[in-house]
């Protein structure tokens, strides 16, 4: 994920990152199996699409994510980082104005 940018924020629901194309199209040849569906608080990490990622805003209906979508984590730090990305300018169609770059990122196991 490093280097790739959050192609999509939208205020109070998610901001979405990992594409290789940068716009949410990309596809990097495998799908993720559907699970752990339900449930999604704030902060919570989502897969919307094999690579792609999402992190849930503070103030997004929750329900809108369960049952479409594998929880795979959540923020355990930063959360400044995440409140700071969700603010940014964006387009019309999400993307922000100006790109945001993962930099570094840790997965962490428990």
């Amino acid at each position: 994920y490093e280097g790739l940018t959050f192609h999509q924020v939208i205020k109070d629901f998610k901001i979405q990152g990992g594409d290789s194309n940068g716009d949410g199209m990309g596809n990097p040849g495998y799908e993720v199996i559907k699970e752990n569906l339900v449930g999604f608080k704030d902060y919570d990490v989502g897969m919307a699409n094999a690579s792609q990622f999402f992190i849930v805003l503070p103030n997004s209906h929750k329900r809108s994510f369960d049952g479409e979508y594998t929880k795979v984590g959540k923020v355990s730090e930063g959360f400044a980082v995440v409140d700071s990305i969700a603010k940014v300018e964006v387009d019309k169609g999400y993307k922000p104005i100006n790109d945001v770059v993962i930099k570094s990122i840790l997965i962490q196991e428990n």
